[in-house]
């Protein structure tokens, strides 16, 4: 049992190392890195406010082709009725060369 227990916090860690690294790319020159943690916890709301997060990183999607390739992706998926949905979040993520995959959100 301890072994499934460690097994399972060695997944969050990675989850949330992985969402930090993303985070860290995406949010390169912008301040509300904490904002936009937030808006992408999804594991917990399962979408996300598209204008808020296109607040945030369309401000720095000029920082890096990862940055500009997710916002864009965002922005482009998220104008339809204003929400994310993890699965477009994921795809979006998916789509840029960044360290996630779709398994991490479900």
């Amino acid at each position: 049992d301890e072994e499934k227990i460690q097994k399972k916090d060695d997944a969050e860690v990675a989850f949330k190392s992985s969402m930090s690294n993303i985070l860290a790319v995406v949010t390169e020159g912008f301040e509300g890195f904490d904002t936009v943690w937030a808006l992408i916890d999804v594991q917990q709301t399962g979408s996300v406010n598209a204008s808020d997060m296109r607040e945030g990183l369309v401000q720095c999607g000029c920082e890096g082709s990862d940055a500009a390739t997710v916002s864009n992706t965002l922005c482009m998926r998220g104008d339809g009725d204003g929400m994310i949905t993890r699965e477009v979040l994921a795809d979006a993520l998916n789509n840029a060369t960044l360290p996630v995959t779709e398994s991490m959100f479900l």
